[in-house]
């Protein structure tokens, strides 16, 4: 698996040393512990974790998860906060099948969707009130 660069800084995985992990082992542990609800229509909307889904057909979509305010390495207004003191975190998760020397490989690409959500919101609320 390849992936970019900021991945951890998306998942707000402060503590994760790539250089510690060549063969990305403690990310896919990680990973495994993020649960991450798609966005959709309420047929298309599931619960899975962000490591599950590069195991599911789809090829990406957009989803939510919910984070510990103490785990954000510094303030984000762009997130949503919670009544239980989470924050909301939206991303569009993809993966692409890529030929890396020759072999089949995939690509998990991760995008931050905070500042378009919010982006949304605001015209929403300017058309509606």
């Amino acid at each position: 698996m390849y992936a970019n660069r900021s991945l951890p800084e998306m998942f707000e995985f402060n503590d994760y040393a790539s250089k510690e992990d060549p063969y990305n082992e403690q990310l896919k542990k990680m990973l495994n512990h993020v649960d991450v609800t798609r966005l959709g229509n309420e047929e298309d909307s599931y619960m899975t974790s962000a490591w599950e889904f590069l195991e599911l057909g789809e090829k990406g979509a957009p989803f939510s998860f919910n984070i510990n305010s103490e785990n954000l390495a510094e303030e984000n207004p762009e997130m949503q906060k919670n009544a239980d003191g989470t924050l909301t975190k939206y991303i569009s998760m993809n993966k692409v099948n890529v030929n890396v020397a020759g072999s089949q490989d995939k690509l998990f690409v991760v995008r931050d969707l905070n500042s378009m959500v919010n982006l949304q919101k605001l015209m929403y609320m300017k058309k509606h009130l």
